[in-house]
């Protein structure tokens, strides 16, 4: 792992895989290397990110890794994702106004129960989902992003059935495999976090899907470098009004 940084750090990028990675690093402009995994770097002035690899736990676990090394002011979850329903188009970012954990909990023959009410007490954060600030949504609709729910999910929806009953029963436009994991390690450690993707691929019966990986990266790339202006001010912000006369990368 790489020093304490000695620059304020507003903004910590959590993405699983280095294409995700290259594409965040793109949007920046850092010419900064991708990261090996589990290992946080500073990539541009204000910006940090981890490679976390697919999947809720290691996003977990690198975000709040990464957020012990650095202090960031904002977490961002990063990447691609699928389209649940018509909504949107393969290569559209989306910001999540809200990621959920859309598979925690037990399947029965009556449907399915999240695990926030199977009765083993309240969770720490009182549920599954994760809202984003309101704010960064509203900056980045203004800006051309979508914006809805993103379910996290451990399996991706390779059926109509799959796909129709996880947007029955979240109400969410697209499906990843991180975010929620790592907006839940943020909102454990006391800091805000937002997720945005871009898609990459219809779901539903896996042969009919369609697929743009290039596209949804390229597209990605755009999206950074339309948002981290406003994830800065975001940041710059937040240690303004949470922290002041203090070193924003250390509490009071």
């Amino acid at each position: 792992m790489d020093a304490d940084v000695e620059v304020p750090l507003g903004v910590l990028w959590v993405v699983a895989v280095a294409a995700e990675a290259e594409a965040v690093l793109r949007g920046l402009g850092s010419g900064v290397a991708v990261p090996e995994p589990w290992r946080p770097t500073l990539v541009a002035p204000e910006h940090a990110l981890i490679v976390s690899g697919v999947g809720k736990s290691g996003a977990a676990g690198a975000s709040a890794l990464a957020v012990g090394w650095a202090q960031p002011a904002l977490v961002v979850s990063a990447g691609v994702a699928g389209a649940l329903g018509g909504e949107l188009e393969i290569g559209s970012v989306v910001v999540g106004t809200e990621s959920i954990e859309a598979d925690e909990g037990v399947r029965t023959a009556d449907g399915f129960i999240p695990v926030s009410e199977l009765g083993f007490g309240p969770a720490l954060d009182g549920g599954s989902r994760f809202a984003s600030p309101p704010e960064l949504v509203e900056d980045l609709l203004e800006i051309g992003f979508r914006a809805g729910t993103i379910a996290t999910v451990s399996s991706g929806s390779g059926s109509d059935a799959a796909r129709d009953e996880i947007v029955a029963r979240t109400g969410a436009i697209a499906e990843a495999m991180e975010g929620a994991a790592v907006l839940r390690a943020a909102a454990w450690l006391g800091l805000p976090a937002v997720e945005v993707r871009a898609i990459s691929n219809t779901t539903g019966h896996r042969a009919a899907q369609h697929w743009d990986l290039p596209l949804a990266l390229d597209r990605l790339s755009s999206g950074v470098l339309a948002c981290s202006p406003v994830f800065e001010r975001y940041a710059r912000g937040r240690q303004v009004r949470e922290r002041p006369g203090a070193d924003p990368r250390h509490g009071s």
